[in-house]
């Protein structure tokens, strides 16, 4: 603060959350309170937008380009396969970074790959999450389960020879 009062003055800081017709929040602006509204280091807007069944489709971060967008894909049980992260260079040379998470029949993550990706649109469910050559894998982790569901093993693996580099292994007893 620079002033003994700050409200309605640059001194303030006011935070506004836009709503939906679903009542989710869809923009936060947070900006001076003498209503400036251009992009400064005061100054931010984030966006969000839902898929329709209601989960986080894409976060629009407070820069005004939009290569600090986030973007999730789920599949057709509402689980989050893909989440693409902000292209990290800003449109440089760097892909954008991509976690994509594989479930068993139970709902359970039984692998979970991160690496890059050109565009955010290859990920998305038309384009099998992904796969094949759409993303470049960097580090990969599979997981197994016991007949109750809990985790009994991690593996941390190579991506180029497949062979686990860590693993981390759970027992339980009787009680």
């Amino acid at each position: 603060r620079t002033t003994v009062s700050c409200a309605g003055g640059a001194d303030e800081t006011v935070i506004e959350t836009i709503y939906d017709a679903k009542r989710r929040p869809s923009l936060v602006v947070t900006r001076a309170g003498n209503n400036t509204t251009a992009y400064t280091s005061t100054n931010s807007r984030v966006a969000m937008t839902y898929t329709p069944l209601g989960d986080v489709e894409s976060i629009d971060g407070p820069l005004s380009v939009t290569t600090d967008t986030v973007w999730n894909y789920y599949d057709t049980m509402r689980r989050l396969r893909v989440t693409v992260t902000p292209e990290p260079d800003g449109g440089g040379a760097l892909q954008y970074r991509v976690t994509r998470t594989t479930y068993d029949g139970d709902g359970n993550p039984t692998m979970v790959e991160k690496g890059g990706v050109s565009s955010p649109a290859n990920c998305s469910s038309a384009n099998n999450f992904c796969s094949g050559a759409f993303m470049a894998v960097l580090t990969k982790a599979t997981f197994q389960y016991d007949s109750f569901g809990r985790k009994i093993r991690e593996n941390l693996l190579n991506v180029s020879t497949g062979l686990p580099e860590a693993v981390t292994q759970y027992s339980f007893d009787a009680a």
